[in-house]
C-alpha cells in the first residue's frame, strides 16, 4: 500500500493557496473585523448601514460622552465584491468618524 507522510501538509498548503486565491478575487464570503467609531446618536443610522452585511457578530461597543463618539467592533461576513461596494458607502457617511477593517 502506498503511503505518503507528508501528504496531509501539501493538502493543507494547497487548501490556504486555494482560500487565498478566492479570497483575492472576492469569491465566496470572507469574515472581516469592522471597527466603527461614530457619532454619538447616531446608532439608528449605524444599525441600519449593519443590515447591509451579511451575518454580523458584536464584539465590544465604548461609549465616549466626552468625547460624543460610540466605537463598535464587529465581525462581519460578506463577500469580496460587496465589502468594496460598502467600503464605498462607508466613506460617503458623515456620521462616521473613522472606521477599519481587518
Amino acid at each position: 500500500m502506498w503511503t505518503c507522510n507528508n501528504c496531509g501538509k501539501s493538502i493543507v498548503w494547497i487548501i490556504i493557496l486555494i482560500d487565498g486565491f478566492l479570497e483575492k478575487n472576492g469569491i465566496g464570503s470572507y469574515h472581516k473585523r469592522f471597527f466603527f467609531e461614530i457619532k454619538e446618536k447616531k446608532s439608528k443610522e449605524f444599525n441600519e448601514f449593519l443590515k447591509k452585511f451579511g451575518k454580523v457578530k458584536m464584539i465590544s461597543i465604548e461609549i465616549n460622552r466626552k468625547e460624543k463618539v460610540e466605537k463598535y467592533q464587529y465581525i462581519v461576513e460578506c463577500s469580496g465584491r460587496r465589502l468594496r461596494e460598502l467600503i464605498i458607502i462607508l466613506n460617503n457617511l458623515n456620521w462616521v468618524v473613522s472606521y477599519k477593517v481587518e
